[in-house]
């Protein structure tokens, strides 16, 4: 196991004081973080009297991450029992929904629509801690080796058995990547226990600490931390492991009342929290992971068989030189600098040649690389070609909703002909009988001028022949 690198005291990113804790007639407890893809960000804890969840919107800008409460609510205890505790874990990147447990309850909270509990459920045992895998939420049980598989309909599944854990012991904290499950337990134990029966115990490899508190896993980052504490004087410990070979790659010194540690694997961050004070610092792993302790590691990593290797296949020309020297590992390193074979923000000949030769160093490399501002990983011939098996169903979705609006655009298009030749056909029959209807009228007019005359005629002749009497025959 290579030498973990100290950072003493790093300097974090951005530091966010809970609003809650600010207020000083109660003795809140942080308890449970918990991190969306969006970046979001949740909070759960308890006071004497009640529980609580706080989510965070967190935005970046201007090299900032801004963060602005957007949910609060508050769940009064059964009991006055400070050991009643709450934990919480998004359901949807958005934020929209959350799952939270306390005591024998568990429950799905809409949180868009006020407060809506969408489901819930209670379960046999008072529930200690939960995550949430790829559509499935993963319970622990306090007292128990059982972990409870639920969907996001509360609706139980499976159950996982911890065979790691002892009799009376139980998760205290805990994540899962595919078949394997990561705790830090009540008895401050932290273990990796797998579907197929092989288990991982981690230890400070500093010697100084021995209580695991919490624990995380970034499966995209290929890293796995634990929170180690325990000690009286002194803050607690922060041991960064290679998910792989489970290499201890970093030691960061916290404060001793940070309870919680969180990877976001989507912007290479880790997040902490401050049980007494609510404090949530951020720090990017490229500035605890630098390139000064990547050449550290490679040093102490490279025998002299492999620097021949590497020496050979990358700068044949200095061989002789690197091989003579007192460290042919950092005489490599200086050479393929100097001929600029790798840099701070390069490393990708270097490893390729690592995996050329069959080096587990690689993986320390490609977490370098990854927690690098900007990076983007080459993509393997089966990762191509399943993007391109993606891509290609996207396309055919897309041809095939073309095809139903084109569709669906004849159909509009016919019967949008049919009702004009309708709407013709009645305007023309209306004209018809309104043409009707005036040649009627204008026959009518034709006649009305020779009776009117004929009978002003009479008139006329009655007013010439006023006196004139009537013959009677």
């Amino acid at each position: 196991m290579t030498m973990a690198q100290f950072v003493s005291d790093p300097t974090p990113l951005q530091s966010m004081q809970h609003e809650r804790f600010t207020v000083k007639l109660h003795a809140y407890v942080l308890f449970d973080l918990s991190l969306s893809l969006s970046g979001n960000i949740a909070i759960s804890g308890q006071d004497n009297r009640s529980t609580f969840i706080d989510l965070y919107y967190g935005k970046h800008s201007d090299s900032r991450y801004r963060f602005k409460l957007f949910y609060s609510k508050e769940f009064q205890k059964c009991t006055d029992d400070l050991a009643q505790r709450r934990c919480v874990s998004f359901l949807e990147k958005d934020g929209s929904k959350v799952v939270t447990c306390s005591g024998d309850r568990i429950e799905v909270i809409d949180t868009k629509h006020e407060s809506r509990v969408l489901k819930s459920c209670r379960v046999n045992g008072e529930t200690s801690c939960l995550t949430v895998r790829e559509g499935e939420i993963f319970v622990a049980i306090n007292g128990s080796q059982t972990v409870i598989v639920l969907d996001h309909d509360l609706r139980k599944t499976k159950n996982v058995t911890l065979k790691a854990i002892k009799y009376g012991d139980c998760p205290y904290d805990l994540q899962v990547v595919k078949d394997t499950t990561y705790v830090c337990t009540i008895k401050h134990l932290a273990l990796a226990d797998s579907d197929y029966g092989i288990v991982t115990d981690y230890r400070d490899t500093t010697g100084k600490y021995r209580q695991a508190f919490s624990i995380t896993v970034s499966e995209k980052l290929g890293l796995i931390a634990v929170l180690w504490g325990g000690i009286v004087r002194g803050g607690n410990r922060i041991i960064v492991y290679t998910l792989t070979e489970n290499k201890s790659l970093l030691v960061v010194d916290v404060e001793s009342a940070v309870a919680r540690i969180r990877f976001s694997g989507r912007d290479r961050m880790m997040i902490t929290g401050n049980e007494k004070t609510g404090e949530v610092k951020l720090y990017d792993l490229s500035h605890l992971f630098t390139y000064e302790h990547l050449k550290e590691h490679l040093v102490s990593e490279l025998r002299n068989k492999d620097c021949r290797k590497l020496a050979l296949d990358l700068c044949p020309a200095s061989k002789a030189s690197i091989l003579k020297s007192i460290s042919p590992a950092l005489a490599l390193l200086r050479v393929l600098e100097r001929e600029a074979i790798i840099k701070e923000t390069d490393m990708d000949t270097l490893a390729d040649a690592l995996v050329k030769i069959n080096l587990s160093c690689h993986s320390i490399v490609d977490i370098y690389q990854k927690i690098r501002p900007g990076y983007k990983p080459k993509q393997t011939y089966a990762e191509l070609k399943e993007d391109m098996k993606e891509k290609e169903g996207a396309w055919d979705d897309q041809r095939k909703q073309l095809r139903k609006e084109l569709e669906d655009l004849k159909m509009h298009s016919a019967a949008k002909i049919q009702a004009l030749e309708r709407k013709l056909e009645t305007e023309v029959t209306e004209s018809t009988k309104k043409m009707s209807a005036i040649m009627e009228q204008l026959e009518q007019t034709k006649l009305e001028p020779d009776q009117t005359q004929e009978q002003n005629v009479n008139f006329i002749r009655g007013i010439d022949r006023p006196n004139q009497k009537r013959t009677v025959s």
